[in-house]
């Protein structure tokens, strides 16, 4: 009896600290649709601005319901404070178009919105989000869902870095515990995973990365999450099993810092040593789209012009 008392307490609180929310919107054709884009807060080359605009030609034709970043908001070192002038710049006044301005901002932090991993930096990022309801980010970990007539799809949002660094402030244990219960509890239709750490790659930062690989991926298999999204490395990917069953590995990190290649060494390990397919590969600036309905779910990936590059559709069964 104590140890069941035990663990509703603690799932309660895991929700609190999380800043878990339900959403609940109906929306005209029960469609869900957004943009993803990654490893996006860097100015140096000019080519933020140019994937800026790809998103918002896409948008003026196909009113996405929100963005939802895979981290690498802030280059080269996060934010210096929660109102740091690089919000404006990087942020309010990259994407003030027409079709983006009004968009929420769902969010979740990289590397280098960490600075140094000692600096607490990626915490200005959750206050700024208390001021700024385009920028939500209620914890470094959270989750989110949407609801249409005949089906919900749930977004669940990690910090992958604290829990690739073990940092302890960050609760990264306890953030595991609750990433298991908040799958376990799941009802809903489409489940998608999202961090700023890759689990497979065939760029600079593959073939794996072993925490998430060791630790998430068996719990995300165990509960049939449909796909795992990801930056990091600083390309376009789609990978899956070679089997074609289990989740979809979706890598979007091209958002606006320098692009990283294909290693050819990775793909043979991929295939060899963990049975994963590489079925797209691109080392463009662009951006990523997700478009949901009872039974799809499309993800598309295009280049900074908004050139459609690869399509994939995942069928729900």
């Amino acid at each position: 009896m104590y140890r069941a008392l035990l663990v509703s307490v603690l799932v309660c609180l895991l929700n609190v600290a999380s800043g878990r929310t339900v959403k609940s919107q109906k929306q005209d054709g029960d469609i869900v649709k957004l943009i993803i884009v990654g490893d996006w807060g860097d100015t140096v080359l000019g080519q933020q601005e140019s994937v800026a605009n790809g998103m918002s030609i896409w948008a003026d034709n196909n009113q996405p319901d929100f963005i939802l970043t895979v981290g690498d908001n802030f280059y080269p070192a996060g934010l210096r404070s929660a109102t740091d002038v690089q919000l404006d710049n990087k942020w309010r006044y990259m994407y003030n178009q027409t079709s983006l301005v009004d968009l929420t901002w769902y969010i979740s932090v990289g590397n280098h919105d960490y600075g140094g991993f000692d600096s607490g930096r990626e915490w200005f990022q959750v206050e700024f989000g208390k001021t700024e309801p385009r920028w939500h980010l209620p914890h470094l970990w959270y989750d989110f869902v949407e609801v249409r007539d005949g089906f919900t799809a749930q977004f669940i949002i990690i910090d992958s870095e604290a829990f690739h660094h073990s940092i302890d402030r960050n609760n990264y244990t306890m953030m595991l515990i609750w990433f298991e219960q908040v799958l376990v509890e799941s009802t809903a239709d489409w489940k998608f995973v999202v961090g700023h750490r890759n689990v497979f790659s065939a760029g600079q930062f593959g073939p794996v990365q072993a925490s998430l690989y060791n630790v998430f991926l068996p719990i995300m298999e165990r509960h049939n999450v449909d796909a795992y999204i990801c930056g990091h490395d600083h390309n376009l990917e789609h990978l899956k099993r070679d089997s074609g069953e289990g989740l979809d590995f979706i890598i979007s990190g091209t958002g606006g810092s320098p692009t990283f290649a294909l290693q050819e060494e990775n793909v043979v390990t991929l295939k060899d040593t963990y049975q994963i397919d590489l079925l797209f590969f691109e080392s463009v600036f662009g951006f990523t789209t997700l478009t949901l309905s009872d039974s799809e779910a499309v993800f598309d990936f295009f280049n900074h012009d908004a050139e459609l590059l690869y399509s994939h559709t995942r069928v729900k069964s």
